[in-house]
């Protein structure tokens, strides 16, 4: 009698059978609330959890993940490190708020590791602009020790006391803090967003170099971070 020898389930599939896939049970009480229902497909927006295509199938999988990232940030916090709580477990759009949470309780020479951090890894800075000063510590000249890459360092020293930046937005960020010395990179992001015909704008200014906060070009961007109050002779720019 011939036996059938049934193949064997895939490396990738153990892994979310293991994490209880497929598996009937509640979704954790922590999550509930922060169900979104404002688009066809649910999706959860926590700042441990983002999951942008929620279905009740994958709550166990879901509430698996949550619970270990609660218990990796709770150790996190105890040994003060801050740079994994924040830049690594907390989901970006919820980095800056952990950041002012906490802001009594990080060293500053670590706050300033932390928060370059997040700031090259968030996308909605903008919607923070009242308390990005507080984020700085009213510093208004360069910071020195968020310069943590040599070539920053020595790009930003090579620099012109006196320095042209642009800024790619829309409308309603155009008021930021984030720049570039390099005019492509603002047409990328004035064009990034664009639909229904808008048009994105290029923001030009003249710049004291020992205003910028700091300079990093980590992500290839060539980041000028100034508060928008120290710069000068601005226009603006309509392009498509």
């Amino acid at each position: 009698m011939s036996t059938t020898t049934l193949p064997e389930v895939p490396e990738g599939l153990k892994v979310w059978m293991d994490m209880g896939f497929g598996k009937k049970e509640e979704l954790h009480p922590d999550l509930k609330p922060h169900i979104v229902r404002d688009r066809r497909i649910p999706h959860i927006s926590h700042p441990l959890m983002i999951e942008l295509f929620y279905s009740p199938e994958m709550n166990a999988v879901i509430n698996k993940r949550y619970e270990m990232k609660c218990a990796m940030l709770e150790d996190y916090i105890q040994k003060k490190n801050w740079v994994g709580a924040i830049a690594c477990l907390i989901e970006k759009p919820f980095r800056i708020e952990y950041m002012l949470k906490h802001i009594s309780d990080i060293p500053l020479n670590e706050w300033w590791e932390l928060l370059h951090a997040v700031w090259t890894s968030v996308e909605n800075l903008w919607q923070y602009k009242s308390v990005l000063p507080i984020l700085f510590r009213g510093r208004q000249t360069t910071i020195t020790e968020m310069m943590t890459d040599e070539d920053d360092r020595k790009t930003f020293d090579a620099l012109p006391d006196t320095l042209d930046i642009y800024r790619g937005c829309q409308w309603r960020n155009r008021r930021g803090w984030s720049w570039t010395t390099e005019r492509k990179v603002a047409e990328f992001f004035a064009r990034r967003f664009l639909k229904n015909g808008s048009k994105g704008r290029i923001v030009t200014a003249l710049v004291r170099k020992q205003n910028v906060l700091f300079y990093t070009n980590c992500r290839q961007e060539r980041e000028v971070v100034i508060n928008p109050i120290n710069t000068e002779n601005k226009c603006s720019i309509y392009t498509t």
